[in-house]
C-alpha cells in the first residue's frame, strides 16, 4: 500500500471517530471542573482511542480465525455498520452504535468519563473498532501494521486536541456550524461503507466481478 492509501486510512479513521461529535458531551461531563480535570479527561479519552485502535490492529484478525469468521464477510458486517453510522450522522443524531442516552447521563456522574463513555464508543465505537481490523487486513507483515499504529496514534492525538479545545470550537462552529460537520463526515463515511461492502461482497462471490 503507498502512503496516499495510508493518508485515505488516517481520514476515514478521523471521520469515523468524529471526534466534533464528541464535543457536547465532554463539554457537558466536564462541566464545572477545573481546567486540570478537563485536560486529563480529554487526555483518557485520546489515550483510550489509541488503546483500542491498537488491540484491534493487533488482535482483531486472530479473533477473526478463532471464530471462523473470513475477512470478507467482516468487511461486509463492518460496512453495513458503518452505513448505519453514516446514516446517523447525515440525520445529526450520533446513532445507535455510539453513545445512548443513559449512557449520556450516567456521564455527568462518573469519574472516568474519559474511558466511558467519551472514549468508548462515543469516540472509538463499534465502526473504528471493525474498520481497523479490515485495514489490518489489507497487508502483510509488520511495516503495514507498524503504519497503521503510527495512524492509531494520530487519530488519538486528533481526537485528543479537538477535546482540548472544545470550548473554542464550540463558540467557533456553532450547533450549526456542527451539525454539517458532521453531516459532511457522514458523506464521506458512506462512501467508505459502499467500498467495504462491494469488495466483501466480490470476495465472497467472485463470479460477480465478471
Amino acid at each position: 500500500m503507498d502512503w496516499l492509501g495510508y493518508l485515505k486510512i488516517f481520514i476515514a479513521l478521523v471521520f469515523m471517530v468524529d471526534p466534533i461529535a464528541a464535543i457536547p458531551t465532554y463539554l457537558a461531563s466536564t462541566d464545572g471542573r477545573s481546567d486540570a480535570e478537563r485536560a486529563r479527561t480529554a487526555s483518557t479519552a485520546g489515550m483510550t482511542v489509541a488503546v483500542v485502535l491498537t488491540v484491534f490492529c493487533l488482535a482483531g484478525e486472530p479473533l477473526l480465525a478463532l471464530f471462523g469468521i473470513s475477512v470478507d464477510s467482516f468487511r461486509v458486517a463492518g460496512g453495513l455498520i458503518l452505513l448505519t453510522l453514516a446514516a446517523s450522522m447525515l440525520r445529526g443524531a450520533p446513532g445507535p452504535t455510539k453513545q445512548r442516552s443513559d449512557e449520556a447521563e450516567d456521564a455527568l456522574h462518573k469519574e472516568q468519563v474519559g474511558v466511558v463513555p467519551i472514549g468508548i464508543p462515543l469516540l472509538a465505537g463499534p465502526g473504528a473498532m471493525s474498520s481497523m481490523i479490515v485495514y489490518a487486513s489489507q497487508a502483510p507483515g509488520w511495516r503495514h501494521r507498524s503504519v497503521l499504529l503510527v495512524i492509531s496514534a494520530a487519530v488519538a492525538i486528533v481526537a485528543w486536541l479537538s477535546l482540548r479545545l472544545a470550548a473554542p470550537l464550540g463558540r467557533l462552529l456553532g450547533r450549526t456550524g456542527m451539525h454539517v460537520s458532521t453531516r459532511i463526515m457522514g458523506i464521506i463515511l458512506a462512501a467508505v461503507a459502499v467500498e467495504f461492502i462491494a469488495t466483501g461482497v466480490l470476495g465472497l462471490l467472485p463470479g460477480l466481478g465478471g
